[in-house]
């Protein structure tokens, strides 16, 4: 049996072993193909990710097993039902009014976030009436805050933003009624479109730049419509 350690002394005989095997000094199993302890199924050893406390230095879950878990665990669903989406039915009236607040007052956005290459795309909308934000917290959900009034003068202003998944599901209902955003929410739906089609064909989540078509042409076409300056010709 192996004595029993402290944190440090453990922490401190980890890293000696996985300099050890590093160096050579302590082989470690070559093997092609490993077991997941999820899903059984046989894999290639390059789908483990790397664990120097293991034998054979290779997590005992395979990256797909292991994604799957930590989205379970963040979000309560798996990844196909986070990824599905099921368009909301609106009345004409609500999905035409809310499509006319959004043309004059809200913004799309889509930015690069973290380290790992992806990107974010959502909905925000600040003003200064809390009835008309407080009607779309009601009605599409998301998250709703005051902000701090920029001068004495001012009123204080009321920001309202939806995620990504909601405003996929939201779209296909305001898209008909929508003039000035018109085309910043059909490049949104055609993006998700292509990034879903690059998902299904690479392993990784996140994108290689520089990014391929049609995902390169859809970014460029959106950073051009919220460049801020005068309109372009």
């Amino acid at each position: 049996k192996r004595a029993v350690m402290c944190v440090e002394c453990l922490r401190q005989y980890y890293q000696d072993r996985k300099q050890a095997r590093r160096a050579g000094k302590i082989s470690v199993p070559l093997i092609k193909k490993k077991a997941c302890r999820l899903c059984r199924l046989v894999k290639p050893i390059e789908l483990f990710g790397q664990n120097w406390k293991h034998v054979d230095a290779h997590e005992s879950t395979c990256l797909d097993c292991d994604r799957e878990r930590r989205i379970i665990k963040r979000y309560g669903v798996t990844r196909s039902e986070r990824l599905s989406i099921t368009p909301v039915n609106l009345p004409a009236t609500t999905a035409a009014y809310a499509a006319g607040i959004i043309d004059g007052e809200g913004s799309f956005f889509l930015s690069p976030m973290g380290k790992e290459q992806t990107f974010c795309m959502g909905l925000q909308l600040v003003n200064t009436n809390p009835d008309v934000v407080r009607w779309l917290h009601q009605t599409f959900g998301g998250g709703m805050s005051q902000l701090p009034a920029p001068s004495a003068k001012c009123k204080s202003p009321f920001h309202w933003s939806l995620g990504s998944r909601r405003v996929r599901e939201i779209l296909p209902a305001l898209l008909p009624y929508m003039i000035v955003k018109r085309r910043h929410a059909e490049i949104l739906l055609a993006w998700y479109k292509a990034l879903m089609s690059y998902h299904a064909n690479h392993r990784r989540r996140a994108l290689a730049f520089p990014l391929r078509e049609p995902l390169a042409s859809l970014y460029q076409e959106f950073r051009a419509l919220n460049r801020r300056g005068p309109p372009l010709a």
